[in-house]
């Protein structure tokens, strides 16, 4: 009894099928079909719309004779009143399908509206883990056109609360989709800007389960990998939209990272989500202001691990020592941050003044459990106030 306090079982939960590569958005309307379905509501966003990244779902949906009813009013950090108005519009349908065609926002709102379906009941009463009582009464088909937050294969949805200025978590394992599509193609049209922020949360969420206490030789063999697939496409996927391979490459990465993140995250994430919600700033941008304190901070206690991501990024490390290859771990995200044109906190917005504010928010967030380091409330604040130094992001680290 006292070893599995000391070591406790190792968690990992992924029931999503998956279909990936060039090409698989033309097996939608066959696993619609499959799926027993005649009428798909799918969440989708204006901007997908106008540049066409749904004709190719609609047209697979309906060569399947599946008819579809798009709702397409998802924006970033979609709000508890976003979430209500998507249920609200499934209540108007005949739907036996639900479809996400986007990023995070569009997939969380499908997911968020299935649970809301079986479970009717105030948002924000699910808060937390595992507090649904009831599974989606639809199925979901998840299909990611931006390759970084791993929704399309997690248990995890991010709600923005206008209440409190807070993004909180409606998670736990009736959230999966039931199908992942992951077609690079989808992704050819997503913009540089987003192309860099979303793909360093992937790449953090592969770092940090990589670190997390939860951590295992499985979801440790998914991290690395995604993390080298990141390091050696981002670059060019954000250079050259249009690098076919680059974005294949960022795909299987993002989905690897999305896979490792079963065993949950740590202080990036802690810190990213309430920056995101006092501020309203993307998600990618505010892991990418986190990621390297958070490193940091876990240099102490996660040395080796910390010394693998620069081996994983290709660096040569031959003849250093831990503490030194642990130190160009750090280094080489920072130069990928700087390299995409990561902006800065100040040069988005963020202000010291509120720093009191994010301590509490940070304090409570649940991946601070998960961290192989957990701060107090002082080093929390010393972390905020490292983010929101006046040095610009885009100054190269190695100045």
């Amino acid at each position: 009894m006292e070893l599995t306090r000391i070591y406790p079982p190792a968690r990992f939960l992924v029931p999503t099928k998956i279909l990936f590569g060039i090409g698989s958005v033309q097996k939608t309307g066959e696993e619609a079909r499959a799926l027993h379905a005649g009428h798909a509501l799918l969440f989708t966003d204006k901007g997908l719309v106008k540049a066409g990244v749904l004709n190719s779902v609609l047209e697979s949906l309906g060569s399947a004779g599946v008819e579809v009813t798009v709702w397409d009013e998802v924006f970033t950090n979609p709000t508890v009143e976003l979430f209500e108005e998507a249920a609200a519009a499934l209540r108007s349908t005949s739907a036996d399908l639900l479809v996400a065609v986007g990023g995070g926002s569009s997939i969380d709102t499908a997911k968020i509206v299935g649970i809301l379906d079986a479970n009717p009941q105030p948002l924000l009463s699910l808060e937390g883990y595992g507090l649904a009582a009831h599974r989606r009464r639809l199925p979901l088909i998840a299909i990611e056109t931006a390759a970084g937050s791993g929704s399309e294969v997690s248990e995890f949805a991010i709600v923005r609360d206008l209440q409190r200025n807070l993004k909180v978590g409606i998670n736990g394992p009736f959230m999966f989709p039931d199908l992942a599509i992951c077609d690079p193609l989808l992704t050819l049209t997503l913009p540089r800007r987003d192309t860099a922020e979303i793909g360093i949360d992937a790449l953090s969420n592969a770092i940090e389960s990589y670190l997390t206490r939860n951590a295992w030789p499985l979801s440790d063999a998914l991290a690395r990998q995604a993390m080298g697939l990141i390091f050696a496409n981002l670059r060019r996927a954000v250079g050259d939209g249009q690098d076919l391979r680059a974005r294949e490459g960022m795909m299987a990465g993002a989905l690897l990272a999305g896979l490792s993140m079963s065993v949950g995250l740590g202080i990036p994430h802690a810190l990213a989500e309430p920056i995101g919600g006092l501020y309203n700033l993307t998600h990618g941008l505010t892991v990418a202001l986190s990621l390297p304190a958070g490193l940091a901070f876990c240099a102490l206690t996660s040395t080796e691990k910390i010394a693998d991501i620069a081996e994983a990024a290709g660096e040569r490390t031959a003849g250093l020592s831990v503490r030194e290859r642990a130190e160009r771990g750090i280094l080489v995200v920072q130069r990928l941050i700087c390299d995409i044109g990561i902006p800065s906190a100040v040069e988005v917005g963020c202000r010291r003044e509120d720093i009191p504010v994010l301590v509490k928010a940070v304090k409570a967030h649940d991946c601070l459990r998960e961290s192989p380091r957990c701060p107090d409330e002082g080093e929390i604040r010393s972390l905020l106030e490292g983010i929101f130094q006046e040095t610009p992001r885009n100054q190269d680290p190695r100045d």
